[in-house]
C-alpha cells in the first residue's frame, strides 16, 4: 500500500513551486530539478513520510538514459541543463552520487554502450553495492512503451527461483502500472496468509572488476622494449 502512496505525496510537493505534473510517454513523473540531488532529496522525504526507511525497507534505482543525454556535437553528456560532462567525468560523478545515497541499489544506462572502457570503470568502482545493468540486456524485466493492464510480469517476477529478479515499471501513475504494483501486493498477501513470505534478505551484488590485460605474444614483449629505446636514443 505504501508504494502507490508515494506519487501522490510527491505531488503534494506542488505547494513548494515543484512542478510533478508533467508525465513522459512510459507514465513517470518528470518534475524540472536543477541539480540530480534535488529529485532523490525529495523522493526520500516522501518515503519518510509514508513511514518507510530509504535503504532498509525500500530501494532506489535510477534509469539514467544515457544515451539520451549525449550531445553528439559536443561530444559529452548533458547530466543537468547546461552542465555537460565527458566519459571520465561521467564516471565520477556516478559513483560520488552512489556514494551519497546509499538506498540506491541499481542504475540503468549510466552511458552509452559505445563507452566500453568507462563502463568497465564504473563497474569496477560501484558493482560490490549496487546493480549494473546496460538496457539492452536480457536478464531485467520491465514494462516500457506499448504496455497493457495484462498482469503477467507480476506474477513472473514473484515466482520461486534461486535468483533475485528486479523488475523495473517506473510510476503507478497510469493504469498500466497500477495494475502490476496492485498485482504484486495481492501476491504478497496470498503468501503471508500461505506463511510463504520469505523475509527480506541483504542485497548482495557481485563485484566486476576490469578485465586483465592480455598477455604479450612471444617476441612481442623484445619488440616494444628494442622500439621504446630507439625512441629514448633519439629524444637525447
Amino acid at each position: 500500500m505504501q508504494y502507490t502512496v508515494l506519487p501522490h505525496m510527491l505531488r503534494d510537493y506542488n505547494l513548494q513551486n515543484i512542478s510533478t505534473k508533467l508525465v513522459n510517454d512510459i507514465g513517470a513523473m518528470c518534475p524540472t530539478f536543477d541539480k540530480a540531488e534535488q529529485g532523490l532529496d525529495l523522493l526520500q522525504e516522501a518515503i519518510t513520510n509514508c513511514g518507510l526507511t530509504a535503504g532498509e525497507d525500500f530501494f532506489i534505482g535510477l534509469n539514467c538514459a544515457g544515451p539520451e543525454m549525449f550531445d553528439y556535437e559536443k561530444g559529452k553528456y548533458e547530466v543537468m541543463v547546461g552542465i555537460a560532462k565527458v566519459a571520465d567525468d561521467l564516471v565520477e560523478f556516478w559513483s560520488d552520487l552512489l556514494t551519497r545515497y546509499p538506498s540506491i541499489i541499481a542504475i540503468i544506462d549510466p552511458m552509452r554502450k559505445q563507452e566500453e572502457e568507462h563502463w568497465m570503470r564504473l563497474c569496477d568502482r560501484i558493482s560490490d553495492r549496487c546493480l549494473v545493468i546496460e538496457d539492452d540486456n536480457q536478464i531485467v524485466m520491465s514494462s516500457c512503451q506499448g504496455e497493457t493492464t495484462d498482469t503477467f510480469l507480476a506474477d513472473f517476477v514473484s515466482c520461486r527461483c534461486k535468483c533475485k529478479i528486479y523488475q523495473s515499471w517506473s510510476t503507478s501513475k497510469r493504469g498500466e502500472r497500477t495494475v502490476q504494483i496492485n498485482r504484486l501486493l495481492q501476491i504478497e498477501k496470498q503468501l503471508e496468509t500461505k506463511d510463504k513470505l520469505k523475509p527480506l534478505e541483504p542485497n548482495a551484488f557481485p563485484h566486476i572488476a576490469p578485465p586483465p590485460l592480455p598477455e604479450p605474444e612471444e617476441g612481442e614483449g623484445e619488440a616494444q622494449t628494442e622500439e621504446k629505446a630507439k625512441k629514448d636514443g633519439k629524444k637525447k
